[in-house]
């Protein structure tokens, strides 16, 4: 009897989240560790063919998640899930929701949810012209295309689509589910990179300004790591004076 109980009070907890997952790739790997974290979360995975070019294989089978392939089933998990989470949204994908066009299996899952009127969250790192990252690679001199991105995002928050970033993630995931949690200031990181060169890939990884990163001394920086470095809040320290 206790344990059809505790079987009980667990499947009311676990939270049916459905994702849909593009092929971009700025901060995956701290919105896949969020994910991975989430103990109350259930999966179901719906994937770009660009996303699966482009995510690790690695990300997605932590999930443990359920992949879906065929519009059928993807419509009654889009019906039974607590939340729709959009955790790598490219431009492509943004303009083309915003547009209402749905021509693949995630922007018509998208639209569905949309049309159904369902709890979504979305990361927007990956399209989003105020993200250091886009910035550092240059992706963000048009300021009318900046705009053009801009204006899409506000018109699917007007439809009731939430925005937040990868920073972020964890605490507005938790908030949509309903799960309460004591929020505590992050603990200071380090990262140490034996490496004579420091590239902006070497970056993308980390989280923002707590992060203290360690050079061997003699470490060059690429202009590129630089500007995210600067961008982001970055505390550099030397494991050694540089030569």
């Amino acid at each position: 009897m206790i344990k059809a109980l505790a079987a009980e009070i667990i499947s009311r907890l676990n939270k049916r989240v459905l994702l849909f997952i593009t092929g971009g790739a700025v901060n995956i790997k701290e919105v896949f560790t969020v994910l991975r974290e989430n103990p109350l979360a259930s999966y179901g995975i719906v994937m770009s063919e660009a996303a699966a070019r482009v995510i690790p294989g690695e990300y997605i089978e932590s999930l443990k998640g359920k992949i879906i392939r065929e519009k059928s089933e993807m419509t009654g998990e889009i019906n039974r899930a607590d939340l729709v989470v959009i955790p790598v949204m490219t431009r492509n994908t943004l303009s083309k929701v915003s547009l209402g066009i749905a021509d693949n299996l995630v922007t018509l899952g998208i639209s569905e949810a949309v049309m159904m009127n369902k709890k979504i969250l979305v990361v927007k790192d990956s399209f989003d012209p105020e993200n250091p990252v886009n910035i550092s690679l240059g992706y963000t001199k048009n300021k009318y295309y900046n705009q053009m991105l801009l204006n899409y995002c506000e018109r699917l928050k007007n439809m009731g689509i939430e925005f937040t970033d990868a920073g972020q993630l964890n605490e507005r995931l938790r908030h949509a589910l309903g799960i309460k949690f004591e929020s505590s200031k992050p603990p200071k990181a380090e990262k140490k990179i034996i490496s004579n060169i420091l590239t902006l890939e070497d970056l993308l990884g980390m989280g923002k300004g707590h992060v203290e990163l360690c050079l061997e001394g003699g470490t060059k920086i690429s202009p590129l790591a630089r500007d995210y470095i600067e961008s982001n809040g970055i505390t550099i320290k030397y494991l050694r004076e540089k030569e």
